[in-house]
């Protein structure tokens, strides 16, 4: 198996090393391909980058899987989702995944992924519990969801009633990029992950639960996600009309959130996956 991962970064010289370092620093039996989509930086950013890609033409650098493609692309794009686009249509891996250069992902992260890929030929779409930084990149918060419906991400549920789909955890197979309209996720400026989740689930992908930490999302001041009326603008111009059947079922699923602990979510859930008896298990 071949992991792709794409960082879209401008200006981030105080968190790309350590977002850097998340990445390439993966365990495990696979292959990693490293795209570092730059938008021109001002900065040093691109001068810490060509420092991990000298360390990588010396041999140098000690990896910890198979082999690694680290790759530095510097252009003018018009956002991070412009970047994110000229990465996704470059991959060759069959695990994707993309990380802003403030975030970073958990040790074994990518092991545990390739293995439950590897094993189950049903997921091909899953994240990991939702986690959350502060600035100093210490883990502050978890949740543990309720299963993933599909209809109910068509229909914008997520981000809004239910909780949001935290994207620096999701990983999905080459299959599902290949239905992304890769030249409408450019439009975006600022709910692109939606988009992406919304071309999966409507194109049929299940989005698979695993309970594990993969990687996380740092809270700071100055970051995209802070506009949420730009935000939501965005993303309610993607979601599907939904019925009132829909926000039925949405009231019983947020109940389920709120009230019921770890033993009831995992009894009722399905498209989930759980470590059991030294193996994992898909519910």
């Amino acid at each position: 198996m071949k992991f792709s991962i794409i960082t879209p970064l401008k200006n981030s010289e105080k968190y790309i090393k350590e977002c850097i370092e998340s990445v390439i620093n993966q365990r495990g039996d696979f292959d990693l391909e490293y795209f570092l989509m730059d938008g021109e930086s001002k900065d040093r950013t691109l001068e810490i980058c060509e420092d991990y890609k000298a360390q990588f033409d010396n041999g140098t650098r000690t990896i910890f899987c198979k082999s690694i493609d680290f790759k530095i692309i510097s252009n003018k794009d018009g956002g991070m989702y412009e970047a994110l686009s000229n990465g996704l249509s470059k991959v060759t891996g069959d695990i994707i995944s993309y990380i802003n250069a403030d975030d970073f992902y958990l040790p074994n992260a990518f092991g545990c992924v390739n293995e439950i890929i590897k094993k189950y030929s049903s997921v091909n779409w899953l994240t990991g519990l939702p986690i959350r930084y502060n600035e100093d990149g210490q883990i502050i918060n978890f949740r543990i969801p309720w299963k993933y419906n599909s209809h109910l991400i068509l229909n914008g549920f997520y981000g809004k009633q239910l909780p949001f789909i935290q994207q620096e955890s999701v990983f999905w197979r080459r299959e599902c990029n290949e239905h992304i309209n890769l030249e409408k996720l450019k439009d975006y400026r600022l709910a692109g992950d939606y988009f992406l989740w919304h071309s999966f689930a409507r194109c049929g992908f299940q989005l698979f639960l695993v309970y594990s930490f993969l990687g996380g999302n740092r809270l700071r001041n100055g970051q995209l996600s802070e506009n949420k009326k730009g935000y939501f603008k965005e993303f309610d111009s993607i979601k599907t009309k939904s019925h009132f059947t829909d926000k039925l079922i949405t009231l019983f699923y947020t109940l389920i959130e709120k009230f019921a602990g770890k033993p009831i979510k995992r009894r009722l859930s399905r498209n989930t996956i759980f470590y059991k008896n030294g193996k994992w298990v898909l519910n």
